[in-house]
């Protein structure tokens, strides 16, 4: 029989263990841009409506010095608008794709300072979570919108590696245990490093059970 002190040694034992695995490193970020939405990034349907949708792909700038940094893209759906005054409320799912990653954001969208939840990221945007707060700068009455996003939020640190992608390439059994030179010249091994299969491209970065090509 397990005694009482034995079986509360073992519960602390086991949390610790998980904290351990579980502890991560985080990094605020603060970043500030300009999106730039134009009749052909941002096609104009006329007035909207409830229930209406508008897409968009506009670029962003640092609000700093005018660098392109990369683009935003994402559709908003309309949920209240009066055209006679002008105002319209949105409800918008969108991305600011960098070169190095990207962060997704949703929310209101209005006409007046509004705040989107950063509600994730990749690359170095890894599990992003913070706000921006979204602010019409300028229009110039022809479709041509500035937007200023003051965004605040943190991400894992170091990031998330990418996956593998999957793909489903076929490679061929070695002859004689060995591989054609011209045709498919990688022999990729199984974790038990005894069954093998002839690749054309790169093996997996790790031995699977069954050998497969990347």
């Amino acid at each position: 029989m397990v005694s009482t002190s034995s079986l509360l040694t073992l519960l602390v034992l086991v949390s610790c263990a998980i904290v351990a695995v579980t502890a991560q490193n985080y990094t605020e970020v603060k970043l500030q841009v300009i999106e730039t939405a134009t009749p052909t990034t941002m096609p104009d349907e006329g007035t909207y409506g409830f229930g209406d949708s508008n897409y968009f792909r506009n670029q962003l700038t640092d609000f700093r010095n005018g660098t392109i940094l990369g683009h935003s893209q994402g559709t908003c759906l309309v949920t209240a608008s009066d055209n006679i005054r002008k105002y319209c409320e949105s409800e918008c799912t969108q991305f600011f794709v960098f070169a190095a990653g990207s962060i997704s954001m949703e929310g209101q969208f209005l006409n007046t300072p509004s705040s989107l939840a950063v509600t994730g990221g990749t690359g170095i945007y890894s599990r992003a979570t913070g706000v921006c707060v979204q602010s019409t700068l300028s229009s110039d009455g022809n479709g041509t919108f500035q937007y200023g996003y003051n965004c605040e939020f943190s991400v894992l640190n170091p990031p998330i590696r990418d996956p593998i992608p999957l793909a489903l390439t076929i490679g061929a059994p070695p002859v004689n245990g060995a591989c054609s030179a011209r045709a498919y010249p990688n022999q990729c091994y199984a974790s038990d490093r005894r069954s093998s299969i002839c690749c054309p491209a790169e093996c997996p970065l790790a031995p699977t059970i069954t050998a497969v090509c990347a």
